[in-house]
């Protein structure tokens, strides 16, 4: 079957590796931890040293879409967000977000 893809095409393989690529950018931020070890795709879940809720709110004020915040699922999550990646980002997006992520944590521990 010619329209069949396999976990090894290009676009599935850059979109792991660009997961992993911002996870290695992540374990850079203070207080930013991941909740689950195991193998990833395209997405993760992080653990926030705030509400989730708070920084998707300061990062959509700056145009960026953080994630989803599991506290809408189940409040005993509320410093847990989920971020993924597509085949549409560049390391530059990652370098932004984590950028912006760093600011607003920042803002928010001196705030």
């Amino acid at each position: 079957d010619g329209d069949h893809r396999d976990l090894h095409s290009f676009p599935t393989r850059r979109v792991s590796e660009l997961l992993m690529s911002l996870l290695e950018k992540l374990r850079e931020v203070d207080g930013v931890e991941l909740k689950f070890c195991g193998p990833n795709f395209h997405e993760a879940v992080l653990v926030l040293p705030c509400n989730a809720s708070e920084l998707v709110a300061s990062l959509a004020a700056k145009g960026i879409l953080a994630g989803y915040d599991l506290g809408e699922m189940d409040t005993s999550l509320s410093k847990c967000l989920l971020v993924n990646v597509t085949e549409t980002k560049t390391e530059q997006d990652l370098d932004e977000f984590v950028t912006t992520l760093k600011e607003s944590l920042t803002s928010f521990r001196e705030g």
